[in-house]
């Protein structure tokens, strides 16, 4: 039997995901399925948000571009960029590779750490 708080934060994700999140596709390079589609939160560090960053000394600094999900939206997205598949999202019309997917503390949430190409 599912918890509250899983049922709440799917609710909190695809609430912000479906008012400030981005549309994103991503068709497997190791199965000939169609593109598939998810509203996701993305964070890409601009240049001048970087460099204030470094400035400011904050602590936490991550020049890295994620992409975060829910797990049923890209399926096998993980396995395939972890072991080295060539794997590429599409986010707002902008290709990214993906380098490697993390899974975050509660299980279903991924992180995609991509590369502009």
């Amino acid at each position: 039997m599912p918890n509250s708080f899983d049922a709440l934060a799917t609710s909190v994700f695809k609430t912000t995901t479906a008012v400030m999140g981005y549309d994103a596709y991503w068709s497997p390079s190791f199965l000939p399925i169609p593109v598939l589609y998810a509203r996701v939160h993305f964070k890409s560090p601009t240049l001048k948000e970087r460099q204030i960053l470094e400035m400011e000394r904050v602590d936490f600094k991550s020049d890295d571009t994620i992409v975060e999900y829910l797990e049923p939206d890209f399926p096998n997205l993980e396995d395939s960029a972890n072991r080295g598949g060539l794997e590429s999202l599409e986010v707002e019309g902008v290709m990214y590779d993906v380098r490697s997917v993390i899974k975050k503390w509660d299980g279903r949430t991924y992180w995609a750490i991509c590369v502009k190409k």
